[in-house]
């Protein structure tokens, strides 16, 4: 009879470590992004519907939600931005980083039929070949779509922003590779933090902050 309770209390066992190891595998395919690298061109246009290329966006994107843009402009400028799970989204800015807002753990991935269940859905496309769900946002005078892509897990692939009937805004793709970026690519300078901005943007009267 003890051989047989032993038996069935390592089965039991066994069962149990086999649940919790798909549960917590399961948890963590929910939580994992896709890896990819979007090249995106920002145009804006005026009455006449002629365009005038803004900047060049090039995001990368890890399986572990950090990501990193940087834009370059017409005009020379750059924008570099990088966001770490659990710490927050930060812009360089000459030799500092501001503070921008919290960035938790990825959401996990979102299906085309949840995008479709959306208030603000309106339509599904193609983009470079992936499906997305247009979400539209804001008023008459302002009004954003937002194409969701589910092969990204839900991330936006393209914006158009509309003024009544004219488009005067729109970032679409020039390129798109799946695959996890150069983890070079995703490390954040070692410059100080400053959260200044964030602190006086949200009104909690911490005033002026630095961190390393």
């Amino acid at each position: 009879m003890k051989k047989v309770n032993l038996v069935l209390v390592i089965l039991i066992g066994a069962v149990v470590l086999g649940v919790v190891t798909r549960m917590n595998f399961t948890r963590s395919m929910q939580n994992k992004k896709t890896a990819y690298t979007v090249v995106l061109q920002a145009t804006e246009y005026d009455a006449s519907g002629k365009g005038t290329p803004v900047y060049t966006e090039t995001r990368y994107a890890s399986a572990n939600g950090n990501w990193y843009s940087i834009r370059l402009y017409a005009d020379g400028r750059n924008d570099e931005t990088f966001a770490l799970t659990g710490r927050g989204v930060y812009a360089k800015v000459g030799s500092k980083l501001n503070f921008l807002s919290d960035y938790d753990a990825p959401t996990p991935m979102m299906s085309l039929e949840k995008l479709q269940k959306s208030p603000n859905y309106v339509r599904t496309e193609t983009v470079l070949g992936q499906a997305a769900a247009v979400l539209k946002t804001g008023d008459h005078n302002n009004v954003m779509e937002l194409y969701r892509a589910p092969s990204l897990g839900g991330d936006i692939i393209k914006m158009v922003r509309h003024a009544g009937s004219e488009t005067v805004t729109v970032l679409e793709p020039l390129s798109l590779t799946f695959g996890e970026p150069d983890a070079s690519l995703l490390k954040m300078p070692n410059l100080p933090v400053d959260r200044t901005h964030f602190e006086e943007l949200h009104g909690n009267g911490k005033g002026s902050a630095t961190e390393k």
